[in-house]
């Protein structure tokens, strides 16, 4: 049924968003961008060369020669394509599984008086995880990289930055947490113009990450670390402010959806 002017939905929001959706959305999008074209345009192909060659068989003057070409082209095409394009699938699938393992441990600390948010979504980016509850605020990166097959998976600290297996990663972590913590902060700020703080975490779920150096802006972690962390935190925040903050990103996901 289509809907009218005069007709609204019964829903009167949207469900909340899930761990790793705007991942899941990207692989989707890829996949419909680079993936389905290529194979449409073989399979298109063949089926025009398979025409032809039945216009042959019925003793139509037949075109198979430029048909079949065209189709072999498309059909190299493809596998030219897929090995390039398959690392990266495989990179997204990766941390989508990573985010959603993440999302099934963070869930846990609901019992402990925590607020869980899934994929908040800022204007070009999103947040994979953010924490409300007693000891504070905190936005979480999950990175899911690959462990090095022979080695010690170890994530070590150089200044502000890291080394993961040895190697800088692509995007710093470190700048993406703290400006997701930043713009976090400046939201849940806006209504009541007071000061929120916001501790960023990233996590590296299956990696030795090196002990954090005294006074390093983000923690950086192994996901099963974050529980001894919460217990060495004071509380910080009341009941009433916990559930006014989580109402506030409660809002906030609704608006954006």
């Amino acid at each position: 049924m289509k809907p009218t002017a005069d007709k609204r939905s019964p829903i009167r929001r949207s469900p909340v968003r899930v761990a790793g959706q705007s991942l899941d959305g990207e692989i989707h999008k890829y996949l419909e961008d680079k993936a389905y074209p290529t194979v449409m345009l073989a399979v298109l192909m063949t089926t025009v060369a398979a025409m032809e060659w039945w216009r042959w068989y019925r003793e139509v003057p037949p075109q198979p020669v430029p048909a079949t070409v065209l189709a072999v082209i498309a059909w190299i095409w493809f596998f030219l394509w897929l090995p390039r394009h398959r690392k990266r699938l495989r990179a997204m699938r990766q941390g989508l599984d990573g985010e959603r393992a993440v999302a099934e441990y963070l869930d846990r600390f609901r019992e402990r008086g925590y607020h869980v948010f899934h994929d908040v979504v800022g204007e070009s980016f999103n947040i994979d995880h953010v924490l409300v509850g007693p000891t504070g605020l905190y936005t979480i990166e999950t990175k899911t990289i690959s462990k090095p097959a022979k080695g010690s998976p170890r994530v070590m600290f150089e200044g502000e930055t890291l080394r993961v297996g040895g190697h800088k990663p692509d995007r710093d972590p470190i700048v993406q947490a703290k400006a997701q913590a930043s713009w976090l902060a400046e939201l849940l700020g806006k209504p009541g113009g007071r000061k929120v703080t916001v501790q960023p975490v990233v996590f590296f779920p299956g990696w030795w990450i090196d002990p954090l150096p005294k006074g390093f802006p983000v923690w950086v972690l192994e996901p099963k670390a974050l529980e001894g962390f919460l217990a060495h935190q004071p509380a910080k925040l009341s009941t009433e402010d916990v559930k006014t903050l989580a109402w506030q990103v409660k809002q906030y996901v609704g608006l954006r959806e």
